[in-house]
């Protein structure tokens, strides 16, 4: 029987070809000729060829083989080289592999990145040391610092009791006979003097910022009654007070704060004109109060200005190189946000800065040959405002 196929290998009654071709093997027998194999099967091609859509594409065996070979060459030599098929797809999707290369090129390895050390040339005992060595250094410098921050605030601890101890002292020393004890009461009582700085009572009040206020003010009255009634026209030692109640009573500024300049000159045995303004003060007492007046700068420098400093970095702009005066122009920036007070302005400065404000905080941080130099630069400008206390001062 002539089979009839349908244009997808299946016979009209619904037999596939493999079907076909065991009935066929085992309806005849093995002893067959190939030659009718192959016109059979090219009779298939030929009945399946008018109703495929797939385009015929005649090979001989030796083309096969041929392709099959150069395709196993192209697949095993492409490793680690670019093929025609990696640079193409690269440039469908806008990649330049020569410029690629170039740039690659270009970039030093060496100089940007550490030269590679295999894990056998590694020596890890020194690694660990080291990182040991490190932690180690590291828990020193934290003690070191956590020690001098505790020293340091319980100094100002132990400042502030001993000032507060001196303060009761000098009030059990010496109480005017003026002062007036009124009956106390379950809050506070109140005190009143009977002398030229006398005050007018303050209201009472329980809180503690009311009668800290209270203290202050009995102890700074205790201090002037004390130099009035023990200081006369011939003592030596309260030259000075009497130097600054004259300078109090004159009604310009400008000149008082010159005249305080002049006393303060004095005092330091700058001044040939009022030499025993500093007289009679021991060399013990001397020491001492050189050394408080020491940590009082340091403290005032580290805690006040630099903690400013630190508080608000893009307002100071500090920058240049590390020196005091850099830090008391940042801190004046800092004070200084919201513009120079009116008082300052027409007067001498220095690097866009008040020049005065410098030199008081060059002195107030301790250290006074800076504040020297910084006015005598200034002065050498010969700036057009300069004031008569740019002479008095030096």
């Amino acid at each position: 029987e002539k089979p009839s196929w349908n244009g997808r290998g299946l016979k009209q009654d619904g037999r596939s070809v493999k079907q076909i071709i065991i009935l066929w093997l085992e309806n005849n027998t093995m002893e067959m000729d190939f030659t009718d194999v192959l016109a059979r099967s090219q009779g298939l091609n030929a009945s399946v060829l008018g109703r495929s859509q797939i385009p015929r594409l005649e090979r001989q065996l030796d083309q096969i083989d041929q392709e099959s070979r150069r395709v196993l060459s192209s697949k095993s030599g492409a490793a680690g080289v670019a093929g025609e098929s990696a640079v193409r797809l690269l440039a469908e999707y806008g990649f330049e592999t020569d410029k690629l290369e170039r740039s690659l090129q270009s970039v030093a390895l060496l100089d940007r990145l550490e030269p590679y050390e295999s894990f056998d040339e590694t020596n890890i005992d020194a690694f660990v040391r080291h990182e040991h060595e490190m932690l180690i250094l590291g828990a020193m410098e934290e003690n070191r610092e956590r020690v001098l921050r505790e020293s340091r605030e319980a100094d100002t601890l132990a400042m502030d009791s001993d000032w507060e101890l001196k303060k009761k002292e000098l009030l059990a020393l010496k109480r005017p006979q003026a002062i007036v004890d009124e009956p106390p009461t379950e809050k506070s009582s109140s005190i009143n003097f009977a002398s030229p700085f006398r005050v007018a009572p303050q209201p009472r009040s329980a809180s503690s910022s009311a009668r800290r206020a209270r203290v202050d003010v009995l102890y700074s009255e205790v201090v002037k009654s004390i130099l009035q009634s023990r200081a006369t026209p011939s003592t030596r030692r309260f030259k000075v007070a009497h130097e600054f109640e004259k300078i109090t009573v004159e009604e310009k500024r400008g000149f008082q704060v010159e005249e305080c300049f002049r006393v303060l000159k004095g005092i330091a045995h700058e001044d040939s004109n009022t030499p025993s303004l500093a007289e009679g003060i021991p060399p013990s007492t001397e020491m001492a109060i050189t050394g408080v007046l020491r940590y009082l700068c340091g403290l005032f420098l580290e805690r006040k200005l630099r903690g400013a400093i630190a508080a608000a970095p893009l307002v100071a702009r500090r920058g240049g190189d590390p020196s005091i005066l850099g830090d008391v122009r940042a801190y004046l920036n800092v004070i200084f946000e919201r513009g120079i007070p009116h008082i300052l302005e027409g007067g001498p400065t220095a690097n866009g800065l008040p020049l005065w404000p410098q030199v008081y905080y060059l002195m107030r941080c301790g250290f006074p040959d800076a504040a020297a130099d910084l006015a005598e630069q200034a002065k050498e400008v010969g700036r057009k405002n300069a004031s008569r206390m740019d002479t008095g001062f030096y």
